[in-house]
């Protein structure tokens, strides 16, 4: 199935404040530069996709993570 929307994913490390860390990939398509995203005031979440977490061992999954609980991000 083709999707009909433009997709730049870019993989990412977050840290977030209660001091989990997820690996996984967000999608960048229509901002420059990844830290664009992160400064966008229009959406508060960002959509994490195949996300694990790197302190235990679980599937691949997307999560909605709010912006303002993410403490560090760090591009692969």
């Amino acid at each position: 199935m083709e999707s009909k929307y433009e997709t730049a994913y870019k993989t990412i490390s977050v840290k977030t404040i209660d001091g989990s860390i997820f690996q996984g990939e967000i999608n960048v398509y229509k901002y420059d530069r990844l830290s664009d995203l992160f400064r966008d005031r229009k959406d508060d979440f960002i959509v994490f996709v195949n996300a694990i977490g790197l302190t235990s061992s679980q599937n691949p999954k997307t999560m909605i993570l709010n912006k303002k609980h993410i403490i560090f991000v760090e591009p692969e």
